[in-house]
């Protein structure tokens, strides 16, 4: 049987690889302005990082070009004073952030994707820091064409509330927009892994959600949910939740659902959740199932870099059915799992 891999990840793959065949490549070096690179590159040019340390925020100022790095020793380090990489002029899905550490960001996440259709993937997203929303990552608006970011494969792990701040933030913060998150390790957060809102119909898929929130404020789930309108699609499969602080679970429907009154789902009612969503939206493209809830095993919780999965975990050969991994079993879930595992 030949390998299926996942139409998303098949695009971005196959426009960025034809694309580069006409691009120009910028070779750069610790001490080297990245943004200064992004200012003379062209659309389809790929800007890549040796190993180490590059201060300074960074915006791609519409430009669809690829930043790629060499994994988790390729460093983005921000300035604390803003997001440290920003998408917000219309990028496509050929505008491309690849295996880098993005740290040091402040308010508005890690990394902020506004109205555009941003390609995210095997990233190291850590020890970012919000006074009020979004620690991690934050997505809001689509694209002209309706599409929002693509990240997959990613580790987004230790973001939390700036001290002394008043804020709630999150690991990916998504309002009005519908993303993809697919096979992303999300874990450590201060509050919820995902957290949705608005008009938003995202594709959440064989993600690890675990140890979430803040026992000190008393908050953190996996996904939360919250005013999202009826008639929205959102998509909530095969993703593994363990111990987030308050639950797997949160949802607040836009309307009241007759006979039920959804609030807290603890750690083990998945099946609950699902029909309870499946229950609440009629968007035709609406789907819940195959989520569940056990023990990733990392080899060590403590350092993204030792996120990988032990032997016994849930995770593994747990992901969607119709996605394998490169040799060829049912994909594991989390940033280790699928066509392009972020662990080689």
């Amino acid at each position: 049987m030949l390998k299926q891999i996942s139409k998303l990840a098949f695009i971005a793959f196959f426009f960025i690889n034809i694309n580069a065949i006409y691009a120009e490549t910028f070779n750069l070096n610790p001490g080297d302005s990245i943004q200064a690179t992004i200012d003379s590159a062209a659309d389809s040019d790929v800007i890549e990082l040796a190993a180490g340390t590059y201060p300074g925020d960074i915006d791609y100022s519409g430009k669809n070009i690829t930043i790629r790095g060499l994994g988790r020793d390729t460093v983005i380090q921000g300035t604390g004073e803003g997001p440290v990489v920003t998408f917000q002029s219309g990028e496509g899905l050929t505008a491309q952030l690849s295996r880098v550490t993005v740290t040091g960001g402040n308010d508005s996440g890690a990394i902020l994707v506004k109205d555009s259709r941003a390609n995210i993937n095997r990233c190291f997203i850590l020890f970012n820091r919000a006074d009020d929303n979004g620690s991690g990552v934050y997505i809001t608006g689509n694209d002209s064409e309706g599409n929002s970011a693509a990240l997959f494969n990613n580790v987004i792990a230790f973001n939390r509330l700036q001290r002394g701040g008043s804020g709630d933030p999150h690991g990916v913060f998504i309002r009005n927009s519908s993303p993809s998150l697919i096979n992303n390790t999300i874990v450590r957060g201060d509050s919820n892994g995902i957290f949705v809102t608005g008009t938003s119909s995202p594709t959440i898929r064989n993600n690890i959600l675990a140890r979430n929130g803040s026992r000190r404020r008393n908050l953190g789930r996996g996904i939360c949910i919250t005013n999202v309108p009826t008639s929205e699609s959102p998509i909530v499969n095969y993703n593994l939740f363990f111990n987030n602080t308050r639950g797997s679970m949160f949802f607040i429907p836009e309307v009241s659902i007759p006979e039920q009154d959804p609030d807290n789902f603890s750690n083990r009612e998945i099946t609950e959740f699902e029909t309870t969503l499946s229950d609440y939206f009629t968007g035709e493209n609406a789907s819940f199932t195959g989520n569940l809830f056990g023990n990733p095993r990392f080899r060590r919780l403590g350092r993204a870099r030792n996120l990988r999965l032990r032997s016994k975990s849930a995770a593994i050969d747990a992901g969607d059915p119709e996605s394998f991994d490169a040799d060829l079993s049912r994909a594991d879930i989390g940033a280790s799992g699928g066509d392009f595992p972020i662990f080689e």
